[in-house]
């Protein structure tokens, strides 16, 4: 078996039935060996029966995960699997036709890489308001989903290097296992919208010298519903992200007060206060920029309350 594709799904039984839709459509070179595993990840809905719809149509094989967790789904994927590559996509996707011959190719041209990683070009489910437009692709890429490094080949090798979205990644099955998978403390659980879990493994990857590619061939095109074109959601990801920044150790822990960062708390007053003043009366790009911040350095701060909460109770049982 040379490829696993794996979806991990919690509770959206239409949103994967229109994802294994796409994936019937998909080219598949006549020397390729493949398999779909889907990980049903506790869901109370339909996906079982979702899954059944696809036999005989897709190489698919069911797997319910009673953990609760994206990286408890994904680490039990990476039990599972049989392909030598585990290629990652969601269950909110449109995959494009070439998509799985691309990986294919990819495998094959850079054998000595250990991952991949291609384009995710968010495909709206309305028409989303011209400030989220106009900066999906910079400012909003993280909450619109959007990754996209050009037409050209990329070589990722280092922590500075963009690196893969789990939505559209490959990755060497035995490199996920000797390095145990994924941080199970990170990516999304219920309601949760803590992520970091993807770039935290690929990481972990290239601190043992493995690296690997962007490249352009694998397109995949992210379902964006009507909720993430509000204020709502992109204040509530970007400080999952902010958490998530704290957790993989991108925030010193210098200089605390009231236990966070003394700069944070700084940062935080000036870009709430330039957001309320600035929302009304000034271009989407000024109010936006401030907002963003704001929310990312709440969460930072609300991690690291966090943590010493945690360390104070252990200290008091």
């Amino acid at each position: 078996m040379q490829i696993s594709v794996v979806i991990c799904t919690y509770n959206r039984c239409d949103n994967l039935r229109r994802t294994l839709g796409t994936l019937v459509g998909v080219a598949v070179p006549p020397d390729l060996q493949w398999e779909l595993l889907v990980i049903d990840n506790n869901s109370r809905d339909a996906t079982r029966a979702v899954c059944a719809e696809f036999e005989g149509r897709l190489p698919l094989r069911y797997v319910f995960e009673p953990q609760q967790g994206l990286s408890a789904a994904r680490n039990r994927a990476i039990r599972e699997v049989q392909g030598e590559l585990l290629v990652f996509t969601d269950d909110d996707v449109d995959v494009d036709v070439k998509w799985l011959q691309a990986y294919f190719e990819a495998f094959k041209l850079h054998p000595d890489a250990t991952f991949f990683g291609s384009k995710i070009i968010p495909r709206w489910e309305c028409t989303p308001p011209p400030w989220v437009a106009q900066h999906a692709q910079t400012l909003l890429a993280g909450s619109s989903i959007f990754w996209d490094l050009g037409e050209a080949t990329v070589k990722l090798a280092t922590h500075r290097d963009k690196v893969p979205i789990g939505a559209n990644m490959a990755i060497k099955t035995q490199a996920l296992r000797d390095i145990k998978g994924y941080k199970e403390g990170l990516g999304r659980n219920g309601s949760s919208m803590l992520g970091m879990e993807d770039a935290e493994m690929i990481w972990r990857l290239m601190d043992r010298g493995d690296w690997g590619f962007y490249f352009p061939g694998a397109v995949v095109h992210h379902r964006n519903p009507k909720e993430r074109t509000t204020e709502k959601y992109i204040r509530r990801w970007y400080f999952a992200y902010g958490r998530g920044e704290v957790i993989t150790g991108q925030i010193p822990a210098e200089k605390l007060v009231f236990g966070a960062p003394r700069w944070a708390w700084r940062a935080f007053a000036a870009d709430a206060a330039g957001y309320l003043l600035t929302r009304l009366v000034c271009p989407p790009a000024k109010w936006l920029n401030a907002e963003v911040r704001a929310a990312k350095t709440l969460g930072i701060i609300y991690e690291f309350r966090r943590h010493r909460a945690g360390d104070e109770k252990s200290k008091h049982p």
